[in-house]
């Protein structure tokens, strides 16, 4: 599976079409690099390989700019979200970092 692929399903599954234009937001407490580590992650656990970051934010700027992460949401933020942001960048054992991914998996999935 090519990562603009993996992207585009990453995107139907979380994304927030905006209603005036042809923009999707990501939840905003994502970055891309969380993004990255997140396909990482999944295309490997099948077997696949993974492009470099680099290649996968470059795709991403040229195939897919309607796709941003804005810095804040426009509507209210969740307390769960802007406590797991800093969690996960500090985590870094393999077992607390996957619960912690699971967890905001769950959450995103709620908000869906």
């Amino acid at each position: 599976m090519t990562s603009m692929v993996w992207l585009s399903k990453f995107v139907d599954k979380f994304g927030e079409k905006l209603p005036t234009n042809n923009k999707i937001h990501l939840p905003s407490c994502l970055t891309r690099g969380n993004v990255y580590w997140i396909m990482k992650e999944e295309v490997e656990e099948q077997g696949g390989s993974v492009c470099s970051q680099q290649y996968f934010f470059r795709k991403w700027r040229h195939e897919m700019s309607h796709v941003t992460i804005p810095k804040v949401n426009r509507f209210s933020k969740w307390d769960i979200c802007t406590k797991l942001k800093p969690c996960l960048e500090k985590t870094t054992g393999r077992e607390e970092r996957q619960t912690l991914l699971q967890e905001r998996e769950s959450h995103l999935f709620q908000q869906k």
